[in-house]
């Protein structure tokens, strides 16, 4: 299977998405057991690694345990998962369950959400109850299947329709919206949703460089109380600790992997001296940089 393509020389391996076996429609779709043909992947699933597209997880048979940025999720058969774009993830190598997988590129993602609006595949999973995972009760199931079964059919077709792979993608995704636990988001306007987005989008690129919510709220065109109101509506967190759990994240992500020596890895974060940012660390994980990463080895 060629369906990704790794960037061997990143600290945590970056797979791209690389459908070399039919003409690119933004999508693919494979069976898990193909994951186990570890001599068609350049890269290993089983350990984290970051994607550069989104991913749609369903278990049919079996269970598993998933792993994404650091966090590892019980999957039961009938669930689905869902990895944004950006995000670390690694397959369970002991459980094998049986299931699909689907790899989505962000501009297939922006062709199928012109016509809907749903939320599933963006910076929600900070929304207070809010998860990744959806487990499906028996009617939700069934009608999940069919839309699946028909997006396969058309997916394996020689002359697929991309049009038609983006409307029944888009009735899975809004399937799925109605049947998953919204929590506050129901409570929330198009321009709040819009400008958590555009919030979480600011910090990912800038974390490293920009730690100020005033300074985000400045690149917003928002005031600070405006902007730190709107997090703890969404997140239920202040900007600020929005800020140091991304942080906190993309330093996990590179010692996950990353042999590089921890200083380095402090003033790539933007610290300047080496002791700020192991006490910076220890306080909001409770180790050290370098006894994370040996407990991660170990």
């Amino acid at each position: 299977m060629s369906r990704t393509q790794a960037n061997k020389h990143a600290a945590i391996p970056y797979v791209h998405f690389n459908n070399a076996d039919q003409v690119d429609t933004g999508l693919d779709i494979v069976e898990l057991s193909s994951l186990y043909q570890k001599e068609s992947l350049d890269h290993s699933p089983f350990l984290p690694h970051r994607v550069d597209f989104h991913c749609l997880l369903y278990i049919e048979k079996g269970h598993c345990q998933h792993f994404i940025d650091f966090n590892h999720y019980p999957l039961d058969a009938h669930t689905c998962v869902f990895i944004n774009r950006h995000q670390v993830h690694a397959f369970d190598l002991n459980s094998r369950p049986e299931g699909k997988l689907l790899l989505i590129t962000e501009d297939f993602i922006e062709k199928a959400r012109t016509n809907i609006r749903t939320h599933l595949f963006a910076p929600m999973h900070y929304f207070q109850a809010s998860s990744p995972v959806i487990k499906l009760d028996a009617d939700v199931k069934q009608s999940f299947e069919a839309l699946l079964g028909e997006l396969l059919k058309e997916h394996k077709e020689d002359k697929c329709d991309p049009l038609m792979l983006q409307l029944l993608f888009s009735s899975i995704l809004l399937k799925l919206d109605k049947h998953r636990d919204h929590g506050v988001s129901n409570l929330l306007s198009a321009r709040q949703v819009e400008q958590f987005s555009e919030f979480m989008g600011l910090l990912t690129r800038h974390c490293r460089t920009i730690k100020s919510a005033a300074e985000y709220a400045n690149m917003m065109s928002m005031s600070y109380k405006s902007l730190n109101l709107l997090c703890k509506l969404v997140a239920k967190k202040t900007t600020k600790h929005l800020i140091d759990e991304e942080v906190i994240l993309q330093a996990k992500r590179e010692l996950a992997i990353s042999q590089c020596q921890i200083q380095i890895l402090a003033f790539e974060l933007g610290f300047d001296e080496l002791s700020n940012f192991v006490k910076y660390f220890k306080k909001h994980t409770g180790f050290t940089p370098a006894k994370f990463r040996n407990c991660l080895s170990s």
